[in-house]
């Protein structure tokens, strides 16, 4: 993680201290490349698709692949980063209705059990906080490993009425649909 003071629609430039994660000394402690990793998402507006990601997050991921149970992913998200692909989204996304940015400015997940599902596929068990809500979840993901790094990837889908997103004058999917898929993309070493 850069505590670099740099211009800040840079991606990942800057991790704010809410958005830190302590760094465990652990024999399998992985090194985030955070620069590398992107956390994006997908919804339909007007049943029409649309793209955005997170510029800021911060993932710590402690994992042996021969014992994953053991392990444990962490990933905080500041909300507020959000680029939804055009600026009335990215307005709209800090109000009460959707993110609430002033009273919840991240959102998290912390694994409570990996385990190992196939070759490269693993799930992570454990609960994803966004706004006042906090759900047990099951986060899917593979990895790829090559001699110097390794590149996690993960899909998961929630309906964004579950975190009380879109709320109010935006409960109805006529506007915006209820899907919401996270694409999430980590690159580290061990």
């Amino acid at each position: 993680m850069c505590g670099c003071a740099v211009e800040p629609d840079q991606k990942n430039d800057y991790a704010p201290a809410d958005i830190a994660i302590p760094t465990e000394q652990s024999l399998h402690a992985w090194t985030v490349d955070l620069n590398d990793s992107e956390i994006a998402f997908e919804a339909y507006e007007k049943r029409k698709i649309f793209s955005g990601q997170f510029s800021r997050f911060n993932v710590s991921v402690t994992l042996d692949l021969d014992n994953p149970s053991n392990g444990q992913i962490r990933a905080i998200i500041d909300l507020d980063s959000a680029d939804a692909g055009n600026a009335d989204r990215n307005d709209v996304l800090k109000t009460a209705e959707w993110f609430y940015l002033d009273k919840f400015p991240i959102a998290e997940f912390i694994s409570n059990d990996i385990r190992r599902t196939g070759p490269n596929s693993f799930e992570a068990k454990g609960k994803l906080s966004i706004k006042d809500v906090t759900k047990e979840i099951v986060l899917p993901f593979t990895l790829s490993q090559n001699e110097d790094e390794t590149l996690a990837r993960a899909t998961y889908e929630f309906n964004r009425l579950d975190y009380k997103i879109g709320v109010g004058s935006f409960a109805d999917e006529k506007y915006v649909g209820y899907p919401v898929k996270v694409i999430i993309t980590v690159k580290a070493s061990q």
